[in-house]
């Protein structure tokens, strides 16, 4: 009886330590992931009230519908708040930095070979640029959302 008591208690205890002291961080054009329990939704705030946001979805998903749909928030339904800069990794241990300085050399050879090879340096250095270009397009991250809002549920806004 003793076990199961405690257990209770800690299960009832857990939504009151969690962090929503991190909704009142959260800003207009802030972009979100709205963790539900079927699935994640990725959101961008577009206002916010007392308590309240009123997110658009960026894109459909079965779990919370068609993109650009608005829906709100409130900080009475959030369980835990999430920010994601606090556990990324440093930025100069990133991948793409990574990717950028392993593939960079493949470039930067290829054009010192064509600058050798043509005894002139604008085809090489054109093959130099156009390289890094490339490889910056393949290893371009894209930015993901600062914050993880863990909710039971999103309403849909009323018009």
């Amino acid at each position: 009886m003793g076990c199961r008591f405690l257990l209770m208690l800690v299960v009832l205890t857990i939504p009151a330590g969690a962090d929503t002291g991190l909704f009142n961080q959260i800003h207009v054009k802030d972009a979100v992931t709205l963790v539900l329990p079927d699935g994640p939704c990725d959101a961008k705030v577009i206002s916010r009230e007392p308590g309240q946001l009123t997110v658009s979805l960026k894109i459909t998903t079965r779990t919370c519908g068609k993109r650009k749909s608005i829906f709100t928030v409130s900080r009475s339904d959030v369980q835990d708040i999430v920010d994601r800069h606090s556990i990324v990794p440093r930025p100069d241990t990133s991948d793409s930095g990574q990717c950028l300085g392993k593939l960079m050399l493949g470039p930067l050879l290829a054009g010192h070979g064509v600058m050798e090879a043509n005894q002139s340096e604008p085809p090489g250095l054109l093959v130099m640029v156009v390289g890094g270009i490339a490889v910056a397009v393949y290893c371009h991250e894209p930015r993901r959302p600062r914050y993880g809002i863990f909710t039971d549920r999103i309403v849909p806004a009323q018009p």
